[in-house]
């Protein structure tokens, strides 16, 4: 993970949301660290009490919904403040 662009980079803005329980935890918020590290602009969500795959809860947990909702919601404030280039074929 330690071998991302250097901070001369620009880095893509980045939503990383990590459970609680998720076994996947751990790197979840070492990357989303790393990538502020390195300059990126990032939105990181750790969703407690819910374990990998939570999001397919949604139906049947309120607070998995919720969550979901929230997550959507960062996505969002970052499409919304993303700018696009268009690139010609050469």
């Amino acid at each position: 993970m330690r071998d991302l662009p250097s901070t001369a980079t620009p880095l893509c803005p980045a939503v990383v949301v990590t459970a609680g329980f998720d076994p996947l935890r751990d790197e979840g918020d070492d990357y989303a660290a790393l990538l502020v590290e390195r300059g990126g602009r990032v939105t990181h969500r750790r969703i407690d009490g819910f374990v990998h795959g939570f999001a397919n809860l949604a139906g049947v947990s309120p607070v998995s919904r919720r969550a979901l909702v929230d997550v959507a919601g960062d996505l969002a404030a970052l499409f919304a403040t993303t700018t696009t280039t268009t690139r010609t074929p050469s």
